[in-house]
């Protein structure tokens, strides 16, 4: 989940760095991906390799505009 502060400013567009929080990332030793995008209803991560969904993302709660899930099976970084 990203902090209400940084979630307010990747939506209003004025974060400094917002792949610093958006994209993959290792947490807790398994790939999280969270991405910003505005009008869609749903997203699903799909692996650039194989064609095949990995997991779909969850709208997070304090910002509707940002997608976050967690890929159970992977632990490193990978093409999507």
């Amino acid at each position: 989940m990203i902090d209400d502060v940084d979630a307010g400013k990747i939506s209003g567009g004025s974060h400094p760095d917002p792949f610093s929080v958006l994209g993959q990332h290792i947490v807790d030793g398994k790939v999280t991906v969270r991405v910003f995008q505005p009008d869609v209803g749903t997203v699903d991560v799909i692996d650039a390799k194989t064609g095949k969904k990995v997991m779909s993302l969850e709208r997070q709660d304090n910002a509707p505009d940002i997608f976050v899930g967690t890929a159970p099976k992977r632990k490193t970084h990978f093409a999507y």
